[in-house]
């Protein structure tokens, strides 16, 4: 009895350690394996935020990213995008990542117009290692382009002309009664300086002729014409001289002033009554001219494009001169 009474707490004792051995091994924990899912080729147009002053220039990103080995093949930039204008366009290092290769071009852009406006849908193409390529369709990017008036900065639209309040001002009695009497006054001088002219005769004596007084039409295609004279040697400053020459043409011609102001104000501006049907055509022609006055003046294929240009855009000024102004006046 007594060696039985002995094994029985042994082997409790065994059994409780066998126990303990195998609860602490299901409770250890398996290594944890982290699986990356492969790169999946995308592409989008990046720009944070995606909106512009008018008149700033901003970087907007071309983002591709592809599997690791692949190449995108250069991306040629859009020609024409409403609202903007296209500076250059570079392509920045690849970024190498285990499971990721990220192409990046960047895209210079400058607002040239204000309003709401989306940069088109593009397409890049991406080459595999084994020579394939695989066409990679990018979404347009909505652009907003605002105003930098002081005022109210985040204004869409500029200012038109302003016209002063209308005020109420009291004038006193005694102000009346000078202002009475000043007429008066001019009305006995008027009478006696007409009676002092019907005296000496209709005729003056010793008075020599002034400068004749050359017509607008002339003088607007005498300066379209020296405008014309630069446009092979200096386009730049031939376009922005036609530019000045159609606002001084505009000046003299009709009742307003044009040359201190941009042409997006001349497009907000309410037109001359005289002027109105030519307005259009008048606002249409600053705009083609400004397409390549605000360009970089140090690029060739720009200054190659406004010499092929300057020849029409310098003939629709003179076209514009001619059709503005009456026949009797040019005979």
């Amino acid at each position: 009895m007594s060696g039985s009474g002995t094994r029985l707490p042994r082997a409790a004792l065994f059994l409780w350690t066998a126990l303990s051995l195998g609860s602490a091994a299901c409770n250890e924990s398996a290594p944890t394996v982290q699986y990356v899912a492969p790169a999946h080729p995308r592409a989008t147009l990046v720009m944070e935020p995606p909106q512009l002053r008018i008149g700033q220039v901003a970087t907007l990103e071309l983002v591709v990213v592809t599997p690791p080995e692949h190449s995108v093949r250069p991306v040629a930039a859009p020609t024409d995008v409403p609202g903007l204008w296209i500076l250059a366009a570079e392509a920045q290092p690849v970024s190498k990542e285990s499971t990721r290769w990220i192409h990046r071009t960047a895209l210079r852009v400058r607002a040239r117009s204000l309003g709401a406006f989306t940069f088109p849908a593009m397409s890049v193409e991406v080459e595999a290692p084994d020579g394939g390529v695989a066409a990679l369709a990018v979404d347009a990017l909505p652009i907003e382009v605002v105003s930098i008036l002081p005022e109210i900065p985040d204004r869409i639209t500029p200012y038109g002309p302003r016209r002063f309040p209308p005020t109420q001002m009291r004038t006193p009695i005694w102000g009346s009664a000078a202002a009475g009497a000043i007429g008066a006054l001019a009305i006995v001088g008027l009478v006696a300086l007409a009676r002092r002219q019907r005296r000496l005769g209709s005729e003056t004596v010793g008075a020599a002729p002034g400068p004749p007084v050359t017509a607008s039409w002339v003088l607007g295609k005498q300066d379209i014409q020296s405008a014309r004279d630069r446009s092979t040697s200096h386009p730049f400053e031939a376009a922005a001289a036609a530019s000045l020459a159609m606002r001084r043409y505009m000046t003299r011609r009709y009742p307003c002033s044009v040359t201190g102001l941009t042409t997006q104000e001349l497009v907000e501006t309410t037109p001359p009554f005289a002027a109105t049907s030519r307005w259009p055509v008048f606002v249409n022609l600053l705009e083609r001219l400004d397409r390549f006055r605000f360009l970089p003046p140090d690029d060739p294929g720009v200054r190659e494009r406004l010499t092929e240009s300057m020849c029409a855009l310098l003939d629709a000024c003179d076209a514009f001169i001619e059709n503005s102004t009456p026949p009797e006046e040019r005979s």
